[in-house]
């Protein structure tokens, strides 16, 4: 059956009856009578099935809302005025893609331990519905997911939903392909102890050019690296989002400056605890033990998965290589 000439969609929490929804209609759209739950009110108040709105209609987004209300607690009526008000149909759809990010991560870590602060959920939306980029909803939705407390004080999400706000979305990008190729190039590592500033100066990782514009679906060129890696790695060391010891350069830099030898040009990085807590965040394990990154038992997985960057190696792996 085709979807439902939707005019108004009134989110409010009287509305919401197990897995239904209070609507209007159009007056000439035709529901068969075993689609309602209640007899059809003289003011076209009807109840439909929530998979009648799911398809091809302008606000097929509007299901999304239903599982995340548990989570979301009384904001979600402001969310359903916002939607009806306020929201295009790009913004509506790009924040069907945060929520729905936000119920993976909640689900995969088990994380609903409360509701979500208005300010915080507010915000997200309020920023995340302009951001196309599907590494960009993942991010805001971990950030909602890691949210979810029992104290109403708790509005820690607010803070960094303003950080990831203010870095363009090839910066976020780079941010995960870092602390994700850490995690793969560390996992496991019972020497490393990253709550010590020491340690963290000591976990760089280098990223061949190739590899990294590769990941970032960019074609292979000085300018782009220039315009994009180099920018973003810029942005990122400017918020403490990676070490400022980072090295970008040629092969003969890099060994000049690491004392070792890499495939090809690139830059070399390490992390920052405050890289490392948005990684957490953006996955909806805020509350996670610093080390965590390098727990094998620990997911840090986006769905869809995003592609990762080919060739990113150890400097201490390198340097223990070619040790005689």
């Amino acid at each position: 059956m085709s979807s439902p000439s939707i005019t108004e969609i009134g989110l409010y929490t009287s509305a919401w009856r197990g897995s239904k929804l209070l609507t209007k209609v159009s007056p000439t759209t035709t529901l068969p009578q075993s689609n309602f739950s209640d007899p059809l009110p003289h003011s076209w108040d009807i109840v439909v099935p929530v998979t009648e709105l799911i398809g091809s209609g302008a606000l097929a987004a509007v299901p999304a809302y239903w599982a995340a209300r548990r989570i979301l607690g009384p904001t979600f009526d402001q969310i359903g005025m916002d939607l009806r008000d306020r929201y295009s149909e790009g913004r509506i759809r790009n924040t069907q893609r945060i929520l729905e990010a936000m119920n993976r991560k909640t689900e995969s870590a088990n994380s609903v331990t409360g509701t979500i602060p208005p300010r915080v959920v507010m915000a997200v939306l309020e920023q995340g519905s302009w951001c196309d980029g599907e590494v960009m909803a993942e991010y805001f939705g971990g950030i909602l997911a890691s949210s979810s407390s029992d104290d109403e004080m708790d509005d820690r999400g607010a803070a960094w939903t303003s950080l990831v706000s203010r870095l363009a979305t090839r910066d976020v990008h780079l941010h995960y392909l870092c602390y994700r190729a850490l995690r793969e190039c560390l996992v496991g590592s019972t020497e490393i102890r990253l709550g010590m500033g020491k340690d963290r100066s000591n976990a760089q990782i280098y990223f061949p050019a190739s590899g990294v514009l590769d990941a970032m679906d960019l074609e292979h060129s000085p300018a782009n690296f220039n315009r994009h890696v180099t920018q973003s790695i810029i942005s990122l060391e400017r918020e403490d989002l990676l070490g400022e010891a980072y090295v970008v350069g040629s092969r003969e830099v890099l060994k000049s400056e690491l004392n070792v030898e890499v495939p090809e040009e690139g830059f070399v990085f390490n992390p920052t605890s405050s890289g490392l807590r948005l990684f957490y965040w953006a996955h909806g394990v805020g509350n996670a033990n610093i080390d965590a990154i390098l727990d094998p038992d620990t997911s840090f997985d986006f769905e869809p998965a995003i592609k990762q960057v080919e060739g990113a190696l150890s400097i201490a792996q390198l340097r223990i290589d070619v040790t005689p």
